[in-house]
């Protein structure tokens, strides 16, 4: 049964004509009546009499009308309810993360203090991001996704510089040109075994790490335990340089900025609760924690 045609039927009979139906609905009056002549057509059976001043019921449009009504208040209900409980947002979020990625914990946390009906899982991946492999409705990594299936949005970008504590300063001196870094300690945040670099004014310095890691709380502590130089983002360095603790390292060579980007499935096929996820945090960049990042994003 087409419940569409059924609803024209039951406004029809509650304005008393098609003309008012008309008005209500929204829809041309020719509209109405051949919708209302489908319906008899479909059903087998004729539901009114009509003339050119009004319109009365048969008795099979009498029996239709009484079920009919309660039917369209039922779905009208239906309807809201479900609209009700769509913005009340709730549901299961699975959240990919980089290591350490303590610059997004704020975020995570105002998102579940705004939609506490909503339970996340979090899971902390390092390499490229399988959403469907791995169960997960949204990622969070450094640079754009290689794989052309997933939309890949660039929500904010991070810019490392070198650091030392002072008292490694203190100890060892510091260098003077890009040159002069396999002179000292340096911290690399790499996975071991590969190549390493640093890039600093738009060229690649070979580095030698005295240690690599790919989790940039072990490289600040080794920085604030006087180990050696490490290219970290601001979270990991703001309060200490801010404090003296940390100092910048070549201030005059200037680090690539790093971009963050969520990747997510097609547009298409978001739920309701991942598609809050990802506005919300476009949203929480832009207004919160500007000393951390900068709010450069891409369009949807």
């Amino acid at each position: 049964m087409d419940l569409n045609s059924l609803k024209v039927f039951t406004e029809v009979v509650t304005q008393g004509s098609f003309s008012g139906a008309s008005k209500t609905l929204g829809m041309p009056v020719s509209t109405v009546s051949r919708k209302v002549s489908e319906f008899e057509e479909s059903l087998g059976s004729k539901l009114m009499e009509r003339s050119t001043r009004n319109l009365r019921l048969t008795e099979a449009g009498e029996t239709l009308h009484q079920y009919a009504l309660r039917s369209v208040e039922e779905m009208e209900a239906g309807v809201m309810a479900l609209e009700e409980k769509q913005d009340q947002v709730e549901g299961i979020l699975r959240i990919a993360l980089p290591p350490n990625f303590e610059i997004g914990w704020e975020g995570l946390k105002s998102f579940m203090r705004k939609y506490p009906k909503v339970k996340l899982q979090t899971l902390g991946i390092s390499r490229e991001v399988d959403l469907i492999a791995d169960h997960i409705d949204v990622a969070v990594q450094y640079q754009a996704s290689e794989n052309p299936s997933v939309i890949s949005r660039k929500i904010t970008t991070v810019t490392p510089i070198l650091v030392a504590s002072q008292n490694y300063v203190n100890l060892h001196g510091q260098p003077q040109t890009p040159s002069e870094l396999g002179q000292f300690h340096c911290l690399v945040r790499e996975d071991p075994g590969f190549e390493s670099y640093w890039t600093l004014d738009g060229e690649k310095i070979k580095i030698s790490p005295y240690l690599s890691s790919n989790e940039f709380s072990v490289l600040r502590d080794l920085v604030k335990h006087d180990f050696g130089i490490a290219q970290l983002p601001p979270l990991f360095r703001q309060s200490e340089i801010d404090s003296g603790e940390f100092v910048e390292i070549l201030p005059q060579c200037a680090s690539p900025t790093v971009d963050i980007h969520l990747v997510y499935a097609s547009r298409k096929h978001l739920s309701r609760v991942t598609r809050t996820f990802i506005d919300y945090a476009f949203q929480f960049t832009k207004d919160e924690q500007a000393e951390y990042w900068n709010s450069d994003q891409d369009d949807d």
